[in-house]
């Protein structure tokens, strides 16, 4: 009981004689304002931190800048799902534009390979090139 402090003892004697708690209470008590708590995410299309903004399901928060009854100031999510689609026909155009350039390839191709005479010559370089290499392979083994 040494540790504690000696006028806390004699409070406590005085409640216990008077009975009365209001001696223990400041006498001028004021309540301390919280701090209020300032929400502001960056935003995951401009980079910038905004207390308004719109979450989506994909966990992407944007910002948006926007007054009742007018439409939005800044509202960086339909410019990100704008951008978005926009890449997306640029993708399938080039795309498109790629296998219109193969097509046109293979074509080309198949034209050359339909000619009767330059199949058959191919075919016969072909055979004795493996005759060839049949018998390179049969004198390298030792027996």
């Amino acid at each position: 009981m040494q540790d504690q402090d000696p006028g806390l003892d004699q409070e406590v004697k005085q409640l216990d004689e008077d009975g009365d708690v209001n001696h223990l209470k400041p006498k001028s008590f004021m309540r301390r304002k919280k701090k209020e708590l300032v929400v502001a995410p960056k935003c995951d299309y401009c980079g910038e931190r905004s207390e308004t903004f719109v979450c989506t399901a994909d966990h992407l928060t944007f910002c948006r800048i926007q007054y009742v009854g007018h439409p939005p100031i800044k509202d960086c999510m339909t410019d990100y799902y704008e951008e978005k689609k926009n890449v997306q026909k640029k993708e399938k155009e080039s795309s498109l534009w790629t296998q219109q350039k193969v097509g046109f390839q293979n074509e080309e191709k198949e034209k050359v390979l339909t000619d009767r005479k330059t199949a058959i010559r191919k075919l016969d370089e072909l055979k004795q090139f493996l005759n060839k290499k049949k018998q390179a392979s049969f004198q390298k083994r030792p027996s």
